[in-house]
């Protein structure tokens, strides 16, 4: 059998105790399959090039100046009574500030031109930044499937190598080419990752004191891309078979005496990219961004204080390379409208600096042992719909009490989670995982609220305050409700026991801040019930009963602590979190 040693550049065969054996039909297959499946994937590559290119194209296109008096984008007069005039900092050419793209990436900013910034993004994009100028290879052609003929016994394996038939040229980033030093123990051939082969004339495998010269071959899997007119004729004396070691030399050379901006003329739209050899994605994964910001939970306040800092080298998501980005925010599982949170848009920033505090009130102990943070990075579009650009998540258990914990993570297309969200049944409602009883509907969440109780012994009242609501489900076709408060004081306290907040509209997170209060003596209040119920208003029709509960001696739980804690601490304003149960204790009038 022959044993195949694998080489950085191409596969040396080595003898072995038979000299007969040549690559199987099945083995050709698998190769020819890796060259079409190559040749799929250039053309996929080959029109993400082109679409560069063609909107780099586009705005070249859109020149209305002549640089000098008049903006070379927009055409406006410059200086003056016009608008003042900038330099670009590639093209030497003048721009109002409007055209222009101001790059605080050195020392000293520096103002670029729209096209000259697209320019960038297309050099940097497409990978050709890195290799300026790449010498051309080979791909193997496809191998006729046919049984070889029958080796003659006394042939010996020192003929004289020759390289394979290549049909299409393509370009690969690795320039040298090394021979084995010393023979290696015999292997097992993996034709799977087969790429290039030397063989002798008679087409068997060149055994490895021939010190085969091998032919050039992709690393990756691309085939064959255009070149453009004017880099062809200079190309086409580096085709066809490169020595082993002084080829990767004076490619080196070659490359370090080529001019970075006439390379990036030349070759942009033709240069291989080496970062996408890795997976079609690359794209996306290097150019999201990263996002920094902290976290802190606040154990004593019940919630949770997100600071977005900044974003780092976000994807351009506009045609000027630029992207106009803002950050939002949802608990899951369980995301609505109820959960979410955003920043402001800054404008036309690829870098922006947010530095603003969104805070997530009502969260328990409980809540953050369960519950994960999903930050999302968007671009803002004024006549279309808003794009994700890419997004990072949390775990909230990660997170120590009262402890403040900083973060800067890369962005992610789509963040893969184990468990799914769990979404409520219908007008958005959400429940919550793992707070299902048996009977299911006497758990079912619709938000919580927080509530105040004191009572005043100088003033001989209870003053109960409705301070805010969060995460309250949504009632009305718009994914929002329009909240208020109803409480009352039971029994047999009439209608003076009956109060109501004023009506917050378009919201799932209203804050309240108000206060009532009900006459009543001190020993009385262990036989009375507050009852607290939030309802959505209605114009014209009954309004939406959203979620409510009971505070009392009759009470469990976190409500009868509550009513406890007041009975037994007067003068003393007590503020508890309570969950809001689809159960109705009171009328909608």
């Amino acid at each position: 059998m022959t044993d195949a040693v694998m080489g950085t550049k191409g596969v040396h065969v080595q003898s072995g105790p038979c000299l007969g054996a040549e690559l199987t039909d099945e083995e050709k297959e698998i190769i020819n399959n890796v060259i079409a499946r190559a040749e799929k994937m250039e053309a996929m590559e080959q029109e993400r090039i082109g679409r560069l290119v063609n909107r780099l194209d586009n705005m070249k296109k859109t020149v209305c100046g002549d640089g000098v008096s008049r903006c070379l984008l927009c055409g406006e007069q410059l200086g003056g009574a016009g608008d003042r005039a900038v330099v670009c900092e590639d093209c030497k050419k003048n721009m109002c500030t409007k055209c222009g793209v101001q790059t605080n990436t050195r020392p000293r900013s520096v103002w670029l031109c729209k096209i000259c910034s697209e320019q960038r993004e297309v050099w940097k994009r497409s990978g050709a930044w890195f290799f300026k100028g790449l010498p051309k290879q080979f791909l193997p052609s496809p191998m006729p499937i046919s049984k070889p003929k029958e080796r003659s016994p006394h042939q010996t394996p020192a003929a004289p190598p020759v390289t394979m038939q290549t049909q299409a040229p393509v370009t690969a980033p690795e320039p040298a080419v090394n021979p084995p030093i010393a023979p290696k123990p015999p292997v097992a051939p993996k034709p799977a990752h087969l790429q290039t082969q030397s063989f002798s004339e008679d087409g068997d495998p060149a055994s490895p004191q021939n010190t085969p010269v091998m032919m050039k071959k992709t690393v990756n899997v691309h085939a064959a891309r255009p070149v453009s007119s004017s880099t062809a004729a200079g190309l086409e004396s580096d085709r066809g078979v490169y020595p082993p070691l002084s080829s990767g030399s004076a490619d080196r050379e070659e490359l370090k005496s080529v001019s970075p901006r006439v390379a990036q003329h030349q070759n942009a739209p033709s240069v291989d990219d080496d970062d996408e050899a890795n997976s079609y994605d690359s794209d996306e994964a290097t150019t999201l961004g990263s996002l920094e910001f902290t976290l802190l939970y606040d154990q004593g306040n019940s919630s949770l204080h997100c600071n977005i800092i900044k974003a780092k080298g976000l994807k351009p998501m506009d045609s000027n390379g630029l992207a106009d980005p803002y950050v939002k925010l949802h608990l899951l599982p369980g995301a609505s409208k109820s959960t979410k949170l955003r920043t402001k848009t800054l404008r036309n920033t690829r870098n922006p600096t947010w530095n603003e505090t969104l805070v997530y009130h009502g969260l328990t102990d409980e809540d953050m042992q369960r519950k994960t943070l999903r930050l999302s990075v968007c671009d803002e579009d004024k006549f279309g719909h808003n794009e994700f650009i890419g997004e990072t998540r949390v775990a909230l258990k990660k997170l120590k009490i009262n402890q403040k914990k900083n973060f800067n993570i890369c962005l992610e297309r789509v963040v893969q989670t184990k468990r799914s969200s769990t979404a409520g049944g219908a007008r958005g409602i959400t429940l919550y995982e793992d707070e299902t009883g048996k009977d299911g509907s006497e758990l079912e969440e619709r938000g919580r609220i927080l509530i105040s109780l004191m009572y005043s012994t100088q003033l001989g009242r209870l003053i109960v305050g409705v301070v805010r609501c969060v995460h309250l489900a949504a009632m009305d076709a718009n994914g929002y409700s329009d909240p208020f408060v109803k409480i009352c004081l039971k029994p047999d306290m009439g209608k003076k026991a009956k109060n109501k907040t004023q009506i917050k509209k378009k919201t799932l997170n209203p804050e309240f801040n108000e206060e009532f209060s009900y006459e009543i003596k001190h020993a009385e209040l262990a036989k009375k019930t507050l009852d607290i119920s939030v309802w959505d208003y209605d114009i014209g029709k009954c309004n939406d009963y959203i979620g409510g509960c009971q505070l009392g001696i009759t009470a469990k739980g976190e409500r009868l602590k509550h009513w406890y804690e007041c009975l037994k601490n007067k003068d003393k304003k007590i503020e508890r979190w309570h969950t809001l149960l689809n159960e109705n204790h009171v009328s909608s009038d």
